[in-house]
Formats: C-alpha cells, sequence, structure tokens
C-alpha cells in the first residue's frame, strides 16, 4: 500500500525514475535489462546502491548503512542483535533430585493398590471385566479388613455353602385330593380333566 511519507530515492540507471525506497531493489533488476551497456558496481553494505566503479571506494567509506556492517562485524557493546536473550539454565548430566531428597518418586499404581480406591476397565471384553470386577471387591475387602469374601456368580465355579449339621427336613403333606388330580393328570395327559 502507498505510504505518502516514505521516502523516495532516484534510479542510479535513469535519473527520471523516482522509486520508493522499499521497491528500489525490485526495480534495479528490472531496470538493469534496459541499460546493458552501463558500468556500475554494487555496495558491499547495501545491494541497492549502485555506484559508478571509479567511485566505487569513495561510496565505502562514506556510505550509511557501514556502521550497521561494522557493529556487527567487530561487535561493538553499543549493539545487541538479540533483543531477547535466552539465558542458560543448564542442568548437570549428574544431578538427580529424588537422591538428594530422600524420597522415591510417587508411584499412582502403587497408591491404587493400597487404598480402598475402585478401579474399573472399560475397555476390555465383558469376560475380563467380570474378572477384574471380583479380583477388585477382593482386594478392597482385604483391605477394610471385611473376611467374608463376596459370592461370585459365575456361571463356571459356583460356590457351595456349607451344610448346616442340625439340619431339619421339612415334608409337606398334601391332602388325598390334590394326590389324587395329580395321578389323574399324568395317567390321562392325553384327555382334558375337569376335577368335580
Amino acid at each position: 500500500m502507498f505510504d505518502p511519507i516514505e521516502e523516495k530515492k532516484i534510479c542510479p540507471y535513469d535519473r527520471s525514475h523516482n522509486i520508493l525506497a522499499s521497491r528500489m531493489a525490485v526495480h534495479i533488476t528490472k531496470c538493469k535489462k534496459n541499460f546493458p551497456n552501463m558500468r556500475v558496481a554494487t555496495c558491499d553494505f547495501n545491494v541497492t546502491h549502485k555506484i559508478p566503479i571509479p567511485e566505487l571506494q569513495y561510496h565505502h567509506e562514506i556510505c550509511c548503512d557501514r556502521r550497521v556492517a561494522e557493529v556487527i562485524i567487530c561487535g561493538t557493546q553499543d549493539y545487541n542483535p538479540n533483543k531477547f536473550p535466552v539465558i542458560d539454565n543448564t542442568v548437570a548430566l549428574g544431578d538427580d533430585w529424588s537422591n538428594e531428597i530422600g524420597t522415591s518418586t510417587y508411584d499412582p499404581t502403587s497408591h491404587l493398590e493400597k487404598n480402598e480406591i475402585l478401579r474399573r476397565k472399560d475397555v476390555e471384553p465383558p469376560s475380563v471385566r467380570k474378572n477384574f470386577k471380583h479380583e477388585e471387591r477382593h482386594r478392597i475387602s482385604q483391605i477394610t479388613g471385611n473376611t467374608s469374601e463376596p459370592v461370585q456368580s459365575s456361571s463356571q465355579e459356583r460356590v457351595q455353602l456349607p451344610e448346616t449339621k442340625n439340619a431339619v427336613k421339612i415334608t409337606e403333606e398334601t391332602p388325598e385330593e390334590v394326590t389324587q388330580i395329580l395321578q389323574r393328570i399324568k395317567d390321562g395327559s392325553k384327555q382334558a380333566f375337569i376335577p368335580k
């Protein structure tokens, strides 16, 4: 975009060309093709400075861009190319802070196994999740001190309940009419039976 305040410079190839300073490098490459026989040299400090060869040494002495190049080369103190210097905070390779403190690092797995925290497995197959739930119940019951272990409802392993020592067998006495009705139903299962 055109800036009216921006400085204009005169083209070294054609004095009638007034070019914006920001566009001078592009213009010089185009204008050089129109003047192939013109004998000019490029300044060492700024490529947009095209100087006749006999005047080149004098231009190097008075060039306004010479100071910038000298500061970079000589490294004077008033010039700092790095505006935001990075402070070197490297730590020696042999340092191990865990040994200095005398404690081990935090292990979340051992913390979960030693405390009453219920864990879950959500992405495993159903059989793995079921076994994991049973193991978790067993682990938590050991932590809490509850010795009665929950009954596993797996179809593969059934827990047998202990028999009671003083078990009393209860026999049910059914009326004679009911037994007769049941017997008739069994005998004549193909016939319809309606009790009276």
